[in-house]
């Protein structure tokens, strides 16, 4: 039987297991979730320069279920636990190359805080700065000069191109200007080449990071995302994101979201495109259909089924707290955050 702890006064706030044991309420999701990290690993290191230049293989992990089910304290115990893997005796299975590398050049990220402006890649930036300048500030002998301003015009540089792209309007502006010039050329490209310039900012990072701990390297950027699904009038904004500049080989990302609301938000974007054409067609049905089939394809080409991990609900009809049962009616009516 596994345990579940109520902490008085805590129940609506994350728990994070300080300890993974085999009583842990979901030991067998953090299982999947490390068996799939694994997978994820020795994927990104046997890819090739070939497949790289085609596409980058899937690198997210999500934690899935209802409201209060969960997600989220699942998700960042499991962080806990990978920032500590190797260095305590957690019963989880990590691969021997992520037990011997540094995790502590992590990003949390909170969609709830984003708007029109703002976005999951600037938060990225902004945290890679923030840390480098305090790696810098803390020990600048172990960083020689050109180091630095390497990393700072790679920075200036990926910042940059993400500036272009977001200016939409600036860039309209840009293409209608009959005095055109090669500069207008080279802002497209600039933009074109995000992908690959944050992937090189990114390992920049990694090696720079590394030198703090000289045990072990900084091999891979772990970036978590919280209730992807909440902030519905940018979910698709933030996945389009994610799917065009954050799947790289270099970086992990781990994820809490109902599915089902995720879907949802990307069927409202899609409604909203083609909103011409469902007016103009009396189907309503098969359009219907045809709008949730579209999202969730677009939610399996981001999220794979394969890396989906569904937390378990409370079925059984007693559950052992602390050495007291309580029947499963007793918490039925209750909003506990486990």
């Amino acid at each position: 039987m596994k345990k579940l702890r109520i902490t008085d006064g805590q129940r609506f706030k994350i728990h994070i297991e300080k300890q993974i044991t085999e009583e842990s309420l979901f030991f067998h999701e953090y299982e999947i979730a490390v068996n799939s990290l694994n997978n994820i690993w020795n994927i990104q290191d046997e890819r090739g320069d070939e497949n790289n230049k085609l596409e980058n293989p899937n690198n997210i992990i999500a934690f899935c279920g209802e409201r209060g089910s969960g997600k989220s304290s699942a998700m960042m115990s499991f962080v806990h636990a990978l920032v500590r893997s190797g260095e305590h005796d957690d019963k989880l299975k990590f691969g021997e190359g992520i037990r011997n590398s540094n995790w502590r050049t992590n990003i949390i990220v909170d969609p709830t805080m984003f708007d029109e402006v703002h976005n999951i890649v600037d938060i990225v930036l902004a945290h890679i700065y923030q840390d480098f300048q305090m790696i810098y500030d803390k020990n600048n002998q172990s960083i020689e000069q050109y180091e630095r301003e390497k990393m700072m015009m790679q920075l200036s540089k990926v910042y940059k191109s993400l500036s272009i792209i977001n200016n939409k309007e600036k860039m309209l502006d840009d293409e209608y200007d009959e005095a055109g010039n090669i500069s207008k050329l080279q802002k497209l490209g600039a933009s074109t080449m995000l992908r690959n310039d944050l992937e090189e900012l990114v390992k920049m990072y990694l090696e720079l990071a590394s030198k703090r701990e000289s045990a072990k390297k900084c091999k891979k950027l772990l970036i978590a995302i919280d209730d992807l699904d909440l902030c519905n009038e940018n979910v698709y904004q933030m996945a389009e994101q994610i799917r065009k500049y954050l799947i790289l080989p270099n970086i992990i990302i781990v994820m809490a979201v109902k599915i089902e609301q995720f879907e949802m938000g990307i069927e409202e974007k899609n409604r909203d495109d083609f909103k011409n054409i469902i007016q103009g067609k009396g189907r309503a049905n098969s359009i219907d259909k045809e709008m949730r089939e579209m999202a969730e394809r677009y939610a399996t080409k981001l999220i794979p089924k394969a890396r989906r991990i569904y937390l378990p609900e409370l079925k059984s009809n007693q559950v052992e707290l602390e050495g007291i049962v309580l029947k499963k009616k007793d918490i039925d009516n209750q909003s506990l955050v486990l």
